[in-house]
């Protein structure tokens, strides 16, 4: 995950680049409304293992209904707003048209990739779960960067995030397919299941995503409005570095949240309390260590691993990495409260983090440019770990 960003920056040069980094943000915050309820909400499900007939094969059948509708209807949207002109008058590149009917093809592809990878967790799979995240980024790279060093720029990259994602996901269909009878998973379920239950918690859980997500893309987005491409692409590779302390804690978010939705199901809350402590404790071993690393090396390693122009980037990682630490805490503690199922607790306290780093990148990013972008999104990172420690409580 981590090879792609020095190869594209030498590739693409810094314009491009930027363009690149401003294309994903955008493309992560609408794959929220496409996605998010879905994936959480057939992995959680599944892993709930309730006591009726074919639970599973329903389960996996209703939400690929659900990932089918909303995955058609989001890639047509991108697709006119590509047709309609308005986006190229306010980027003001006539390139981007051609970028955005490339996501919206995008998003059928990533939309059946992270609904086959998250059943497969869902099943306790994640020997196959993970080995097609792993695959995915190997065809993504070998590919996308080949089309980028032959010329395509940004389009070759999004061609290579395409054919990654259809390859995951055609591999982990079949995988699926293993698991569950066809015949039950396509046969609508009766009127006793809940639905309802299930589609109010998609609801709640792209609210909960929209805001976490707004966390990590809002700066990139409004950067690239209020500054340039330019600048976006250094803060770009600040915020790569900087995320490499979420390694850890993000494995361990995505494996918390199936794993402990039985427990709470169970009612063992004093086996949540025991996880979600010594989880906590680890955690803060280890990206402790990290941030110390990062931080002592980057000097050294930018230099090397970017072209000379990206030192700009180490002022905004080294404001970046406490608020960075915060973050990484917060997400085993956030997944644990997730598994429960009332998400009422977990909005509140992201909203209020994502709240202050609107308000704060408003306000920093027109004074200090991408240091002030730095200063807004750290300071809201380091809030979620206390937010979110009072919120399981």
């Amino acid at each position: 995950g981590f090879a792609p960003s020095p190869l594209l920056t030498r590739l693409l040069g810094r314009q491009a680049y930027g363009d690149y980094s401003f294309l994903l943000s955008v493309f992560a915050v609408f794959m929220i409304f496409v996605s998010s309820g879905v994936t959480d909400g057939v992995r959680k499900f599944i892993a709930e293992e309730r006591d009726r007939p074919n639970w599973s094969d329903h389960v996996v059948g209703f939400y690929f209904r659900l990932a089918l509708v909303l995955g058609v209807v989001g890639a047509a949207f991108l697709a006119w707003v590509a047709s309609s002109g308005t986006l190229v008058q306010f980027v003001g590149d006539a390139r981007f048209e051609t970028y955005f009917y490339l996501l919206a093809g995008l998003v059928l592809a990533a939309q059946f990739r992270e609904y086959t990878r998250r059943t497969l967790m869902g099943f306790g799979l994640e020997h196959y779960s993970e080995t097609l995240r792993v695959l995915n980024r190997v065809v993504f790279v070998a590919s996308g960067i080949a089309l980028a060093y032959l010329g395509y720029g940004v389009v070759g990259v999004l061609v290579g995030n395409i054919l990654g994602s259809g390859v995951a996901a055609v591999l982990g269909g079949a995988l699926i397919l293993r698991k569950v009878s066809l015949v039950d998973a396509v046969r609508p379920p009766s009127r006793s299941f809940p639905r309802r239950e299930m589609l109010s918690f998609n609801g709640m859980s792209i609210v909960l995503v929209l805001l976490i997500t707004s966390l990590y893309h809002v700066d990139v987005m409004m950067i690239r409005v209020l500054v340039d491409s330019t600048q976006t692409a250094y803060y770009k590779v600040a915020l790569t570095l900087a995320e490499f302390l979420w390694l850890v804690p993000s494995s361990l978010q995505m494996v918390l949240l199936h794993s402990t939705s039985n427990l709470w199901a169970n009612d063992g809350v004093e086996r949540v309390e025991e996880i979600a402590s010594r989880v906590t404790r680890y955690a803060v071993l280890l990206t402790a260590l990290l941030a110390i690393g990062i931080g002592s090396l980057a000097s050294t390693v930018v230099p090397i691993l970017w072209p000379d122009t990206y030192v700009a980037a180490l002022t905004p990682l080294y404001v970046l990495l406490p608020g960075a630490v915060g973050f990484a805490l917060a997400r085993p503690i956030l997944a644990i409260s997730q598994g429960k199922g009332d998400l009422s607790l977990l909005i509140l306290p992201t909203a209020i983090a994502a709240g202050l780093n609107i308000v704060l990148n408003v306000v920093l990013i027109s004074r200090f440019g991408i240091t002030g972008a730095a200063i807004a999104t750290s300071v809201s990172y380091g809030s979620m770990f206390l937010l979110h420690v009072w919120g399981a409580r």
